[in-house]
């Protein structure tokens, strides 16, 4: 293990102390000590990657398809990383990469539609394959614009 990922795995282990957000303890789903170190890795990663500018690593985040809003009628379907690099600078516009970057792991809340991030300008969910390893993974859903 590198000195930056055991520094990550620290900081992971001081919010779990300090405490995931109510809401997402609360919820049946996300109870699991192992669920919010995931949700905690995965905010880390994205957070990493989009302040480094490093596309192909948000790109690899993603759960596709991704659903981009526009506004409540008109929606966009990115169906592989190829796709969203090529519209990266429209959907991951700088309001949307400063409200992932300003987001703590504290402050973090969920519905049965996944986990708001930025105030629900993007939306993550756990996915679980129980023929894969790991069995579950965080990954990007949509991103909503507005309009």
């Amino acid at each position: 293990m590198t000195g930056r990922r055991r520094a990550m795995a620290a900081a992971i282990a001081l919010l779990i102390i300090a405490g995931v957000p109510r809401c997402v303890r609360a919820q049946q789903s996300l109870a699991t000590a192992g669920t919010q170190v995931a949700i905690a890795t995965f905010l880390g990663s994205l957070q990493h990657a989009v302040r480094a500018g490093d596309r192909a690593s948000v790109a690899r985040l993603v759960h596709y398809p991704l659903r981009v809003n526009h506004g409540p009628a008109r929606h966009q379907t990115i169906r592989n990383s190829a796709e969203l690099l090529a519209s990266y600078a429209r959907i991951f516009a700088p309001a949307i990469r400063s409200g992932i970057l300003a987001q703590k792991v504290t402050t973090l809340s969920s519905s049965p539609s996944g986990i708001a991030i930025a105030q629900g300008a993007v939306w993550a969910q756990m996915f679980c394959n129980p023929r894969s390893r790991p069995v579950c993974r965080v990954g990007l859903t949509s991103v909503n614009l507005g309009g």
